[in-house]
């Protein structure tokens, strides 16, 4: 305990592990490749390594995704930006809803330079290049399946041609999201860094109003045809009330006790099969957690307990 005038204790940087550097680098480099989970990689570093490793981690993954795994450079450009910034937010201890958003709006601010600095290249006007880029990423993607999936490929192109900055804004907010409730769930946050579930419930939670209006906007997408963005304005709605619902569902988890391992997969098969599951747990979750308010603390619980 300090007592008046005494000098503030300094916090100890962590050792540097170069066989970590290069793991978290590799890891970044997948992850950049695919965007999914593109942040948690920094995540780690800036809570595993002293700075500047953390920028070192993302700059080696990017150059991995590029030259290792060949991803398209437009691709990287945006999960590189997205996951430093993010990371940067996290690791400062920013507000988690400021760190998401600035996340979004990165996302989207590097995807538009990178358009019009290929369009300029190109020597073409914005929207005939934007048409046809879209038309040849469905037509390989039409190839690659071989009439094996049961996509409907017009509807699809359509769909990025209108919606495609929506959709990015969902997968930046919702790899953000994934990134850092699986850090925290793995126990790879740092201990005065990380924040803990209990505190992820406390500060993310939306209200009631939000679920009321989420659920009459998904109601109106289905009974009537919305202009093109009042449908990617559904669709990020979508993706909040995803963060909800697992917010919901890590509280319901973590009152029944379930074991670390028993959470993984059912958080696994939730993300992957039961999506709609847990939009609909997100939509009941303030009522939900209202009434846990009222039930009170569940004996026994540790005080930072994992997601």
């Amino acid at each position: 305990m300090n007592i008046l005038n005494d000098t503030p204790r300094k916090e100890t940087a962590p050792p540097l592990d170069p066989f970590r550097v290069i793991t978290l680098a590799l890891f970044a480099g997948a992850a950049m490749s695919t965007f999914l989970l593109a942040p948690m990689p920094l995540l780690l570093a800036g809570w595993r390594l002293p700075e500047p490793w953390s920028k070192v981690v993302g700059l080696g993954g990017a150059a991995i995704a590029l030259l290792v795994l060949e991803a398209p450079m437009p691709w990287v450009a945006v999960a590189f930006s997205m996951a430093l910034v993010f990371s940067d937010q996290v690791n400062r201890q920013k507000p988690l809803w400021g760190a998401l958003g600035m996340s979004v709006l990165v996302s989207l601010l590097v995807a538009v330079g990178v358009f019009f600095f290929q369009v300029r290249l190109a020597h073409e006007s914005p929207m005939p290049f934007w048409r046809d880029f879209i038309h040849a990423l469905v037509t390989e993607m039409q190839t690659f399946f071989e009439g094996k999936s049961g996509v409907d490929f017009a509807l699809l192109e359509q769909t990025l041609y209108q919606q495609a900055p929506f959709l990015l804004a969902g997968l930046a907010f919702v790899s953000s999201w994934i990134s850092l409730g699986a850090a925290a769930h793995f126990g790879w946050v740092h201990p005065e860094k990380g924040p803990s579930s209990r505190t992820l419930r406390a500060s993310m939670q939306l209200p009631a109003w939000f679920s009321i209006l989420a659920s009459f906007s998904f109601l109106a997408s289905i009974l009537f045809t919305l202009p093109f963005y009042a449908a990617g304005v559904v669709r990020f709605l979508g993706c909040l009330l995803f963060m909800q619902g697992t917010l919901c569902l890590s509280d319901i988890l973590s009152r029944r006790r379930v074991s670390r391992a028993g959470r993984t997969w059912v958080y696994a098969l939730s993300v992957v099969f039961g999506f709609y599951a847990l939009l609909a747990l997100g939509v009941i979750s303030p009522w939900y957690f209202r009434a846990a308010r009222l039930a009170g603390p569940v004996k026994g619980l540790e005080e930072k307990e994992t997601v």
